[in-house]
């Protein structure tokens, strides 16, 4: 995923007259509000900052003849000024995964549909690239509909949902058999290794965390049997 969006435009804009395009036509109630400001106490200049993860912010500013959407590390506090949507939800990820896999995503729809306001208004100096986001879907996962951008950016991909579901059904396997010692551990750990290939970008799925759970214990409890069943056979061994 791109952390980084441009939208080249027939003119160059201050970040005020950005600002006051945004005011006019932006919908907050899909999109989110936005506020002017710092996103960390480092920065250099003011952006234009809309929400995205927890720990990340979408800051957008002016440039000659194009408009940059980048994906910023967001300091504490900063979340309740763009004040849109609750900011949890999104799992325990690292940084790294929110940048670049949720905040990443948030950057190329709202991206899309900055490109689409600049296009109604006659200020793009080269055709669409990009789709406008569809609000409304519906999430299967959840029984709900996304009818905000930073809920859309929930509902994961037909193949992340697949990983998530095996995982999880190879936890549950894995917890079953613990009592066979290695092919527990090895089962469980191929559990976590899949969850954790989702949740590092989609922390939120609720079955590859399940499926980690389960693999995390059957882990754990194969372990002790294998250790039961090397240390028997040991003895066995020794003292037959």
């Amino acid at each position: 995923m791109k952390t980084r969006e441009v939208i080249k435009i027939n003119r160059t804009l201050t970040l005020q007259e950005l600002c006051d395009f945004m005011q006019q036509r932006w919908n907050k109630e899909s999109y989110n509000d936005f506020v002017v400001g710092r996103p960390a106490g480092l920065a250099f200049e003011d952006y234009i900052m809309l929400p995205a993860t927890t720990r990340c912010v979408i800051c957008v500013y002016p440039r000659q003849g194009k408009v940059i959407l980048a994906v910023m590390p967001n300091s504490e506090g900063q979340m309740a000024l763009a004040g849109s949507l609750a900011f949890g939800g999104y799992g325990r990820m690292g940084v790294v995964g929110e940048m670049n896999g949720v905040a990443s995503q948030a950057n190329g729809l709202y991206a899309a549909y900055l490109e689409s306001l600049f296009s109604r208004a006659g200020m793009l100096s080269e055709s669409l690239k990009r789709k406008e986001p569809l609000l409304g879907q519906f999430d299967a996962a959840t029984g709900k509909t996304a009818r905000n951008v930073l809920e859309l950016v929930k509902i994961a991909p037909p193949e992340a949902q697949g990983i998530s579901i095996l995982s999880f059904i190879l936890g549950i396997i894995s917890l079953i058999i613990f009592f066979t010692g290695i092919p527990g551990i090895l089962l469980g750990i191929v559990a976590i290794l899949l969850a954790n290939s989702v949740l590092r970008i989609q922390g939120f799925q609720a079955q590859a965390y399940a499926g980690r759970f389960c693999g995390k214990i059957a882990v754990c409890m194969s372990s002790i049997v294998a250790f039961i069943l090397i240390v028997g056979g040991i003895l066995t061994a020794l003292y037959a």
